[in-house]
This record gives C-alpha cells, structure tokens and sequence, in this order.
C-alpha cells in the first residue's frame, strides 16, 4: 500500500519547485545567490515561495527570507532586514530579533565571535534585542510558528474564507503545550508506519497554530511546506495525527500534480464534482476532489495500520475506531464521485486505482467491523455546509450502545 505516496512523482514535482524558483531568483538578479546551499530544504521554505506566489503586499528582501540558508552568514556583508508593526524581526531557520522600532529598516551582520550585530540603516545606529530561538516540534526539523507574519497577514486578509480567522499571537506556554501533544501523535505516526513519517519529515517545514474556535486547518499553495492548524480540540494526539497525515497529502499531492495536465482530460478546475465533505449543492473541480479522495486514502490506510496495532486501548480506540469507519466511508464516496476513466489520463487512472486499492483492500479486511457499528447520523448528515469529522468517542459509545 505504500505505492500511494507517489515518492517518484513527488521528487518530480520537488525538482520542478526548484527550477521555477531558481529562475525567479535568477530573474530577479537577486545578488546573493551563490551564498546559498545547494539544499532541496530552501525550495521548501514556505516564505520564499509566497515571496513569489503572493501579490498586494509590501514585500521583505529576499535577504531577509534567505540568510539562514546561506553556506557562511559571517561572510556576508548588507543584509537589509525589515521589522513587522510589532518591531519583530523573523529569520527563518536563525530565529526572532525583538526591537522597540516596528516598520523600520535594519542591517544585520555577524562578528568574528558569531554573535549578530543589528544596526539601523538610517543612522547606522546599533540597536538592541531581544533574541529568540525557534520553536521545533519535539527533535524533528518541523518548526513551529512563534508569532505572525506579515506574508500570512496578507494571506488571511484578502483570503474571503480565512478573513474571520483570528491571526492574533499564541502565547509562547500555550505553543509549547500544544507542540508537544503534536509531537506524541508524531512519535505514534512514527511507530506505526515508517513511510508516513518519511513523508511527513520531508515535506512539512513548518506549522503556524491559530485560535478561530472551530476546528479548521488547512494548507495553501501560496504557503507549500506550511500547515496551519486551529487549536480547537488541541489536547488529543489524534486530532494532531489526523490534522498532519490530511495536510501533508494535500502537500504531496500539490507537487504530484504539478502539472495537471499530465493526469487529467478535463478541465479539472470546472465545479461539477461533489464532495465527501460538503453538501451536495456544493460543486468542486476534479483537482480539489481528487485531493478530498487522496486525503482519505492515507488517512484510512494509516487508521488501518494504527488500528492493528493495538496501540490505542480504552476512550481512545472507540475514538479512532469510529473515525476510522468513518473514513471508510467518506472514501468509497468520493470514489464514487471520481470513478468515470474517461476523466484521466494513463497516469490520472493509476493514482486514481492506487486510492481505490486502498478501499478494496481495507474494506474487504475490515468487513466485519464495517458491518458491527454505526456512524453518528451528523457525521454522515449531507445537509450540513460541511461535514463534522471529529466528534467525541462518547457518541461513538452511545450510537453503538456501549460503555468502557
């Protein structure tokens, strides 16, 4: 079953990333480009690619995104960096320069004893700071978001579906907690199933958490190699285990489909196509509901492995049980919707009879679990704008007539 990480593929999309990004680089005569390391990582730093991807906004130098990924920061000379409204200074890969100036323009260098030097670009004044260090998900190299960023501002700002979301600062204890139920549902992925891991390892770059008080996390292809997740229903590993296997399928998928036209007949932007998890009035294209199949597809085939496992006993296995039946069946759903070959190319057909492998072969050997319990009808509820995934193992008892 592992065929459904498309690893070849994914590589192909990795390697087209680079080539569109080294000749924006390129195009952009952007002057340090021989300092930086000759590393697949900095083709997946999200800030870089919606540098590029983003438009209406007040943009940082490149300087500023790059210089942690340069062979030898003490050797470079003028790096110009600008401070957010708040007078914070972020680095990606170095970490967070807190001054008393926002919205002002900074020349930062190291000395011969490696410690940054900060000056103002007016006066050439040196400033003081504050420096933070960066965040990481357990000893992974997956950060995590300390305080907001002028790029996802804008994001959310002109995004019509995330303009309500609150892009207010977690508290550092807060991010902290939260970090470290993600990292146990991580070292469970990891226990479990090695490949999902892999995957997880190698395409997430960093995740940003924020409060909305629903649960809604998604990723962006303005943002590939970011996932930004809610804390609502934060305190259970499952939650976060669900939340990283879902979006780093839509990350990997993003760099499958690079180039669409490669796997699809149709215009796969036309909404004609419903989904598993909205209602049916609501039309998709065939690219966002082959993203909606494919998410499920992992998702069911590591719930399966899980499962097996035995490594989840009392409350929490009747949690993953019924969001594993769930799955099942919001799979053979989507399926359903995609099923027509005349949709795909030769290679449309195969990722689309890799996903249905995962449903014949999980289906056929969970038959009778299948068979035994019931889903909570709201989970199952088509009127809904859109459809509740999670819920507690408690109504999963109820509906079933159980108790622990």
């Amino acid at each position: 079953m592992d065929k459904l990480f498309f690893n070849f593929e994914v590589d192909l999309g990795l390697d087209l990333l680079k080539i569109i990004i080294d000749d924006s680089l390129i195009s952009d005569n952007y002057s340090n480009y021989d300092k930086l390391q000759d590393d697949q990582e900095l083709y997946l730093e999200p800030f870089l690619i919606a540098h590029y991807n983003l438009t209406n906004l007040d943009k940082y130098p490149l300087d500023q995104i790059l210089y942690g990924y340069f062979d030898n920061q003490k050797d470079a000379k003028n790096i110009e960096v600008i401070s957010d409204q708040k007078g914070i200074i972020y680095l990606p890969k170095i970490g967070y320069f807190l001054t008393s100036l926002p919205n002002n323009i900074f020349v930062i260098s190291m000395n011969s004893k490696k410690q940054f030097i900060l000056k103002d670009k007016t006066s050439n004044r040196i400033i003081d700071f504050i420096f933070e260090k960066l965040i990481y998900v357990g000893n992974t190299s997956i950060e995590i978001l300390k305080y907001n960023h002028q790029y996802i501002y804008n994001k959310f700002e002109n995004d019509q579906n995330l303009k309500k979301i609150n892009t207010n600062n977690i508290s550092t204890d807060k991010i902290i907690k939260y970090s470290e139920v993600l990292n146990e549902g991580y070292e469970l992925i990891k226990s479990v199933d090695k490949a999902q891991y892999n995957e997880i390892q190698k395409l997430v770059k960093r995740i940003m958490f924020f409060d909305c008080g629903y649960f809604m996390n998604f990723t962006s292809m303005d943002f590939q190699g970011n996932i930004f997740i809610s804390t609502y229903n934060a305190a259970k590993p499952l939650t976060f285990i669900d939340t990283l296997i879902h979006e780093t399928s839509h990350l990997a998928l993003n760099l499958i489909l690079m180039n669409h036209q490669d796997y699809f007949v149709i215009d796969p932007f036309e909404l004609k196509f419903n989904s598993p998890f909205f209602k049916k009035s609501i039309k998709r294209g065939l690219y966002h509901s082959i993203h909606a199949t494919y998410v499920l597809a992992k998702l069911v085939r590591f719930y399966d492995k899980l499962y097996d496992s035995g490594k989840l006993t009392g409350i929490k296995k009747y949690e993953l049980l019924g969001l594993f039946l769930l799955d099942i069946r919001l799979l053979k759903e989507a399926l359903s919707y995609i099923s027509d070959q005349n949709l795909y190319t030769e290679k449309g057909k195969a990722l689309f009879y890799e996903m249905k492998s995962i449903y014949d072969t999980v289906s056929n050997n969970k038959k009778d679990l299948i068979n035994k319990y019931k889903i909570p009808e709201e989970h199952t509820d088509h009127n809904a704008a859109v459809l509740p995934r999670f819920f507690e193992a408690e109504d999963f008892l109820k509906v079933n007539n159980l108790t622990l």
